[in-house]
């Protein structure tokens, strides 16, 4: 029986593959190691964090014995929300730390997503160096007189989390407000702390999906409208204020409305950018990616601010931020970041925006969504197994005519009335096709005509 190819990636968000063909115990070590190497001379502490699906775990375990073998002091941090993680490292001023978290990913998938000392995603340059020591497999083992020891971390700094959250946003007003709200984490590390958010906002939780002893994801854990269906089936007759559909490790956000409407992803952003500028004066930049959708430039636009494009992935928009004295950025996978104390995206976060719109604005999450411009946005996977696919997919820049062309990631058309992407997934061989425009029939036929001359 052929075997098939192993699926490891290196990216923006450090290792990721396939469990067991690809990302295995000897892959992970070897990465850990070399995340260790940079870390060797530092004395802090580096913060590990994990979500509960079922390999997570196993590779955890892995990571633990190597960053040990290479004599760092390790702080336990267990089951942990993508956000925490970001905040904790920065608060209490440890030397880094590692995620393992599948996040939007099924559950074949896992990754080990490195933290700098800033709690953010490594930078270019911090991942060439990681990518180079990973590849060249040369690694400083220590002595056992050399070896550290595991700490567990304290409860106070994750409380510390909860209090930075409880300070940022208008409590005392999403309190007096009562909204019920209905939470599906897809059995991820959420299913820990709804509770908890419930308690400090005064919410009446109802959750689905959200148990907290199952390792079995019960549905795509990425947020979108389709994942959404089950809330929109019943948010009605449960009388819910909103519906919040999280991926793993809470680090991404999908909004079903109190009517039952799921929304997409896409739709994330620019609900809360919208409120986050009527409020917000300083923000004069915006950072999103090349793929996310015209809402977000549209409503730059109402408030007078400026749009600045990246490649996909939210480490590119986090490291384009500070360059720019941008304090918010985000996109269309259904996350944003804003300020400095979490960098990073991170859903209990951006639930805050939304319970505080909520309670002081008193406009209906439908009513917000309806308000947004109006645009339809289609969106088609290709399978595509073929090599040299990137130098043949420039053989497409003069697919449409008057038009603007980037280049930035993959190939983006942009007309007067929308745009359309195409570029190549970063963790799996397809194509990604995304088409947008204020008339849905014309983004059905463009994300078509592209599909029909796409011959990989």
């Amino acid at each position: 029986m052929e075997k098939s190819a192993k699926i490891l990636r290196l990216g923006t968000a450090g290792m990721r593959g396939m469990v067991g063909n690809g990302l295995d115990l000897s892959s992970v070590s070897d990465f850990a190691c070399a995340f260790a190497m940079l870390f060797q001379s530092c004395d802090k502490p580096i913060l590990l964090g994990r979500d509960n699906r079922k390999s997570s775990q196993m590779l955890y375990n892995s990571v633990i014995s190597s960053l040990l073998s290479m004599g760092l002091k390790i702080v336990d941090g267990g089951i942990l929300p993508a956000g925490c993680c970001h905040f904790i490292i920065k608060k209490f001023n440890y030397a880094g730390g590692l995620l393992i978290s599948g996040g939007h990913q099924d559950a074949n998938w896992n990754s080990i997503i490195p933290f700098n000392g800033d709690g953010e995603y490594f930078n270019s340059n911090e991942r060439r160096e990681l990518y180079d020591i990973y590849h060249s497999k040369i690694f400083n083992y220590v002595s056992v007189n050399e070896l550290k020891k595991i700490t567990p971390i304290k409860q106070s700094e994750i409380d510390s989390y909860f209090d930075y959250l409880r300070d940022f946003f208008d409590t005392e007003a999403i309190r007096k407000a009562n909204l019920k709200v209905i939470f599906d984490c897809c059995n991820g590390c959420g299913s820990f702390f709804v509770d908890r958010i419930g308690e400090i906002f005064n919410l009446e939780v109802i959750k689905v999906n959200s148990e907290r002893e199952c390792d079995i994801l019960p549905r795509n854990p990425e947020p979108s409208a389709k994942t959404g269906k089950f809330i929109a089936s019943v948010i009605e007759q449960l009388a819910g204020d909103i519906g919040i559909v999280f991926n793993s490790d809470v680090s991404r956000l999908a909004i079903v409305t109190e009517n039952g409407h799921a929304l997409s992803e896409e739709m994330t952003f620019p609900l809360a950018l919208d409120y986050i500028l009527s409020k917000d004066t300083s923000a004069e930049y915006i950072c999103t990616n090349i793929c996310s959708s015209t809402m977000i430039d549209r409503i730059a636009e109402k408030y007078q601010r400026k749009i600045e494009k990246t490649a996909v992935g939210e480490a590119n928009i986090i490291e384009k931020m500070p360059l720019l004295n941008s304090f918010l950025g985000g996109d269309g996978s259904g996350s944003f970041a804003y300020g400095r104390e979490i960098p990073g995206f991170d859903g209990f976060y951006m639930l805050g925006f939304f319970l505080e719109k909520l309670a002081k604005t008193k406009c209906r999450i439908s009513e917000s969504a309806a308000a947004l411009p109006q645009t339809f946005i289609k969106k088609m996977e290709i399978r595509s197994e073929k090599l040299h696919r990137y130098s043949k997919l420039r053989n497409f820049k003069n697919l449409f005519q008057n038009c603007q062309v980037s280049e930035l990631d993959g190939i983006r058309f942009d007309f007067e009335d929308g745009f359309l992407s195409i570029r190549f997934s970063s963790t799996d061989k397809i194509i990604r096709l995304i088409s947008e425009s204020s008339d849905e029939k014309i983004a059905e036929e463009r994300m078509w005509f592209a599909k029909n001359r796409l011959e990989f």
